[in-house]
């Protein structure tokens, strides 16, 4: 699977209530995905940035699928949005142990935390993403 695969993959197991992500959620999905699901590099090589893990690669590969019109951006309130136009065939990619795991427990983490509080639940993890942080913990 290369990450256009990987990346629509994982955008087809977002719920139907919610069927987007903001840049920096999506840079962190994509960190969890990969630091816990054992593929740390497979597809990106996250660093330490402003507000923990980021990859410029991961969207880059975003650009090219909304250039590919597999994805769209949608505006809402200055924020840009990701969203798959149409949800891939997961099973031929991911093991339904991956994609339980993604569906049920990383998605719905991601979901319900708000910037701050997902990128301090990351740099309480993986401490070694906050080297470079903007954000000062209170």
């Amino acid at each position: 699977m290369d990450r256009k695969e990987f990346v629509l993959n994982v955008f087809s197991l977002l719920p139907d209530s919610h069927p987007y992500l903001s840049p920096i959620k999506v840079q962190k999905l994509f960190f969890l995905i990969e630091k816990r699901l054992g593929k740390d590099g497979t597809y990106f090589n996250f660093q330490p940035y402003l507000y923990g893990p980021y990859d410029s690669n991961l969207k880059t590969v975003i650009n090219e699928l909304v250039k590919d019109e597999k994805m769209e951006i949608e505006k809402h309130n200055n924020l840009s949005l990701y969203k798959i136009v149409e949800r891939a065939d997961t099973a031929n990619f991911l093991t339904k142990a991956e994609r339980d795991y993604i569906q049920c427990t990383l998605i719905p983490f991601v979901l319900k935390k708000s910037f701050r509080e997902l990128c301090f639940a990351i740099y309480d993890e993986f401490p070694e993403m906050k080297v470079n942080s903007v954000l000062i913990q209170e």
